[in-house]
């Protein structure tokens, strides 16, 4: 059996490839959006009859699913009745920082629990472990107002969709 001499210049070829290689970034999988529920109770606030009326709520939120955090929220709002629609954007505060969210109501009807509003949700925004640039999140919501509710929380929404953080 004849022995072959590696050349200086093979090991050469293969020790700049290895070099190259090592400082290539290693692709990472995807991270797949995760199930989450958002869980709203607020106070309505004083209401300015416009056009288009506006208002800011206050209350509580809490989540579960894909992360679990909880804490204040925000509600900026303004309707217009023709066509109806209400434009909110929510500005949720909690352990972990803070999550903005944005909504649209473009249905409503009237039930014994209330107003119901139903629509569609997405995640504009974050600070503190929220500012990832890569959090994305989006969903369908319903929301229901009780006026008849004796003090405490009268507004109540539900966010259900997916998340990615």
């Amino acid at each position: 059996m004849k022995k072959r001499a590696i050349s200086l210049r093979t090991v050469a070829a293969v020790a700049m490839f290895l070099a190259v290689f090592t400082l290539l970034p290693i692709p990472t999988a995807a991270t797949a959006p995760e199930l989450v529920t958002i869980h709203i109770r607020e106070n309505q606030g004083p209401v300015d009859p416009g056009p288009p009326l506006t208002g800011t709520n206050t209350g509580i939120w809490w989540s579960e699913g894909a992360f679990e955090d909880g804490g204040d929220v925000v509600e900026s709002w303004q309707m217009c009745m023709e066509p109806f629609i209400v434009l909110s954007t929510l500005v949720l505060t909690g352990a972990d920082g803070s999550i903005i969210i944005r909504w649209i109501f473009l249905r409503f009807t009237f039930t014994d629990l209330g107003i119901v509003f139903e629509g569609r949700w997405v995640i504009v925004g974050g600070t503190g472990q929220y500012a990832n640039s890569a959090l994305k999140g989006e969903g369908t919501l319903t929301a229901w107002v009780d006026p008849t509710a004796p003090g405490g929380y009268t507004n109540f929404g539900t966010l259900e969709g997916s998340v990615k953080l």
